[in-house]
């Protein structure tokens, strides 16, 4: 009987056997009050993720004292790490392959807009140098 564990017990006579819905309170008690023991974490911005991975980046930082004052995990800071070299690469492909950007588009434009009207404004000027002469006999 002592190999046996728990698997021939029984309850004691007159005891009820406890309902599942009370089951089911005590358990939400338990998973309750463990959700209120937990902290909850930081939502940090893009600049402050950052501002830590440049700081842990610095050789004679100790990453464990950033990690603890920050209230981190170090996944996190490898996740950091990540989408910053996930980022750069993005952004160095994009500059390779960048063309004209609106604006620089709109300035485009509005130059050779700018050197044509200048070329009609001095072919006028000619033509109306030429008109004086003719009117006033030279």
């Amino acid at each position: 009987m002592l190999g046996r564990g728990l698997e021939g017990a029984r309850r004691a006579t007159g005891s009820p056997l406890p309902s599942m819905g009370a089951i089911m309170k005590e358990e939400d008690m338990e998973h309750k009050h463990e959700k209120a023991g937990r902290k909850r974490r930081k939502r940090l911005t893009a600049e402050k993720k950052f501002e830590i991975f440049l700081e842990t980046s610095k050789a004679d930082t100790v990453i464990g004292e950033v990690l603890r004052r920050e209230g981190i995990y170090a996944s996190d800071l490898s996740r950091y790490r990540e989408l910053v070299r996930e980022g750069a690469i993005e952004r160095l492909k994009s500059s390779v392959k960048r063309g004209q950007t609106d604006d620089e588009r709109c300035i485009a434009r509005l130059k050779e807009e700018l050197r044509k009207q200048n070329e009609v404004i001095a072919q006028l000027s000619r033509e109306r140098m030429i008109l004086s002469k003719k009117v006033n006999g030279e």
